[in-house]
Formats: C-alpha cells, structure tokens, sequence
C-alpha cells in the first residue's frame, strides 16, 4: 500500500521521465479552468541520506468538485487505485495537482498536506505557471513540519 519511510524525510529527490511533463501539460490543458488530480505510483530508494522518489506512473482522477481552487478525489475509486498500483509492484509516492494560474502551495494545499502528512508520506507535485509564463511543477513535503520544496530530476 502507501511507502512506509519510518516517518522521516531524509534529504529527497522526486525524479520522472521527461514525458512525463507532456503529460501534465495534458491533463491541465483537458482540465481547465478547474484543477486537475492525479495519484503517483512508484518506488522510494534510500541512498545512504538521500531518497530518491521515482515516479513511475501516473493516474488521473476526477475532481469531484470540479473546482479552480481545490480538489476533491472519490475515495472508493482513489482505494481501487491504490490496490491496483500495489498489485503491479507500484508503491503511491506522491499526489499531483494542477493550478490553472500561478504554481504555489495554497493555504486549501497546506491543510490537506498536513492533514494526509498524518497517514503517510508523500511527495506533493503542484503544477502551474511559473515566472515566464511557461509550466512548472513544483515537489513538496512536510519537513519536521513545515512545507519544503525539493529538487526535481527529469530522467
């Protein structure tokens, strides 16, 4: 089921193929105006103090509220998600959502990271406009409880 770290945050890297940023150009795109979802199944690999998040697969999901400024997941349909991924190998690393204007963590993000941050650890990957106007996607994690932003590696 989720990744089971101890409870602590090392010092991460979330890293994902490059298609993978088409990807959620895609799903923002079909999305719009409203926020966009997806779970992020992978695996976690521990390197002496670094941990390297490597997403494997993404799945999309509706936003049940079809929101601008939040979003909702059916949790029956995130529970099927999640059993499906771990019968594949896959272990869920990380939640992604998108922002239809600037990319940022928001204070609806900042409830729900803590909130979930109380079951398991993930990577949250938030994904809208960055300063040049162009998409950027933003790694997140609670940190000996604050919100720190983490490296992200295109492979």
């Amino acid at each position: 089921m989720p990744n089971d770290l101890g409870g602590t945050w090392l010092d991460p890297v979330v890293r994902f193929p490059s298609a993978f940023f088409d990807d959620v150009i895609k799903l923002r795109r079909e999305n719009v105006p409203d926020e966009a979802c997806a779970l992020l199944f992978g695996n976690i690999e521990v390197d002496g103090e670094t941990q390297r998040i490597n997403i494997a697969t993404m799945r999309e999901l509706e936003n049940i509220v079809h929101s601008p400024v939040a979003f909702e997941i059916d949790p029956e349909v995130e529970y099927r998600i999640i059993v499906e991924e771990t019968a594949k190998g896959n272990e869920l690393v990380g939640i992604l959502h998108t922002h239809p204007g600037a990319q940022f963590v928001s204070s609806v993000d900042q409830r729900f990271m803590f909130n979930a941050d109380r079951i398991w650890k993930l990577v949250w990957l938030i994904a809208g406009d960055g300063r040049k106007g162009e998409l950027e996607i933003g790694a997140y994690i609670i940190k000996s409880g604050k919100i720190t932003r983490i490296t992200v590696d295109y492979f």
